[in-house]
């Protein structure tokens, strides 16, 4: 269902998490370039009560590994968060972020100074509902999590709702994020929104569309059944790529890549 994640830690060890259709959340690993992985571990997922979805693998320059998910369809849908040191036989008590309202599609990243950003989808009134991107900064379990900050802005007659977000980190711990643009919550997607935070998530520029990416002859986004995907990807010197795929019923599909750089190079 799309609901996976990959990472590389620094020793060349990768990382994989997926669910199941019934909402089991497993994290193996491979150290001989993916020839062979260790046995799953279960980290989360109830089928009946809280199927996991939309896992997010990051790794901390220390060789932590963290893992965030949310719980499905759920109306009150959480983001959880735990880490491992040992490759995921062991996993620390999950971190649950409390809101109001449907959290979904987190991301995470984890600077140089083992800072944990995560981004994500954050509908009021429930899944399939009018939802914005929020941020949030994790420091350690011994400094109070800060309020997530809204990123996506008010919405227009082109894009009302936002959702599944991408993000990434340059060299430098500057901040980038995209996220998909819905003219109404239970259509498709049509164009990407992004901003940017060049002081580690303290303030994030407004937010704005992808250039080019909301072309009304592209028709909507397409890879409806992989919006969990990965669409941005930064190198350490601030050169951006965004990939993205479009479908115009009965006309034509395709797929484009967005290429940028950091403000200032």
């Amino acid at each position: 269902n799309g609901s996976l994640d990959l990472v590389r830690g620094r020793d060349g060890a990768l990382y994989a998490a997926w669910t199941e259709y019934d909402g089991n959340l497993w994290l193996s690993h491979s150290k001989d370039g993916g020839r062979s992985f260790s046995q799953p571990s279960h980290v989360a997922g109830d089928p009946v009560h809280a199927p996991a979805r939309g896992p997010s693998l990051a790794i901390g320059a220390d060789g932590t590994v963290h893992i965030a998910w949310t719980v499905g369809e759920n109306r009150a849908a959480n983001i959880h968060l735990s880490r491992t040191t040992d490759g995921g036989r062991t996993l620390a008590k999950p971190r649950v972020f409390l809101s109001a309202g449907h959290s979904d599609a987190p991301k995470i990243r984890v600077d140089r100074k083992g800072t944990i950003h995560l981004v994500y989808a954050e509908s009021p009134n429930g899944p399939f509902e009018r939802s914005e991107i929020q941020y949030r900064q994790l420091k350690d379990e011994e400094h109070p999590t800060p309020d997530p900050v809204v990123l996506s802005g008010v919405g227009t007659a082109e894009a009302m709702s936002f959702g599944f977000p991408a993000l990434s980190l340059d060299g430098e711990d500057n901040l980038y994020v995209v996220w998909e643009l819905f003219s109404r919550p239970r259509g498709f997607s049509r164009g990407l929104g992004f901003t940017s935070s060049s002081d580690r998530g303290q303030t994030f520029t407004p937010p704005s569309v992808v250039p080019g990416s909301m072309d009304p002859n592209l028709g909507v986004n397409g890879s409806q059944q992989g919006l969990l995907m990965r669409k941005l990807a930064v190198n350490a010197r601030g050169s951006i790529a965004v990939v993205n795929s479009t479908f115009n019923r009965n006309h034509s599909s395709g797929i484009w890549l967005f290429r940028g750089h950091r403000a200032g190079r």
